[in-house]
């Protein structure tokens, strides 16, 4: 006679529970994040990857990939700013987790952009008289933030591991 445990589908889906939950980049960011450019003089025209208004632009960007933000005037000089990319400062919450929950929020974060923020999020744009553009780019600090996330995770949770393998509380045998 075959008996069925009910305990791997059981385990599975308390794995998957908590991996939707521990994507803590994903539940408190989303994967747009709003940024907000103001130019002076007010009556310029601000464009956000095509997207325009005048004086003022807000609008949910994808966070983790560049965005390319333009402010221009006749008489004045164009100014493009190439968006850069950090780290979400919500990302880290996913290394007080279990080490594999805490591995597939982090991985989850990434695949979906909600790992990131936007820089700059808000900026003023000072348009000077003139003709020409002006280029800037803004700085990425987002790799240096999602591998010392992984590092960190490593860090705490496998001492954890190795500790409770030799006080026996986990065995490779079954029971």
């Amino acid at each position: 006679m075959l008996h069925h445990s009910k305990f791997p589908l059981f385990a599975f889906l308390a794995l998957l529970c908590a991996a939707i939950v521990a994507s803590c980049s994903t539940s408190v960011n989303g994967s747009k994040q709003y940024v907000t450019v103001i130019s002076e003089p007010a009556d310029a025209t601000v464009k956000i990857d095509g997207d325009s208004g005048i004086g003022h632009l807000i609008l949910p960007i994808t966070r983790g990939k560049p965005h390319l933000i333009e402010v221009k005037k006749d008489g004045y000089q164009t100014v493009r700013i190439t968006t850069g990319s950090g780290t979400a400062g919500a990302f880290y919450g996913n290394i007080i987790l279990p080490f594999y929950v805490s591995l597939i929020g982090e991985i989850i974060d990434i695949s979906n952009g909600s790992a990131y923020s936007v820089n700059p999020d808000r900026t003023t744009v000072v348009l000077e008289k003139g003709s020409g553009v002006i280029e800037e780019t803004t700085g990425n600090t987002a790799t240096f933030g999602i591998v010392g996330g992984f590092v960190l995770t490593l860090a705490i949770w496998v001492p954890l591991v190795i500790l409770a393998v030799a006080l026996g509380h986990f065995s490779a045998s079954p029971p």
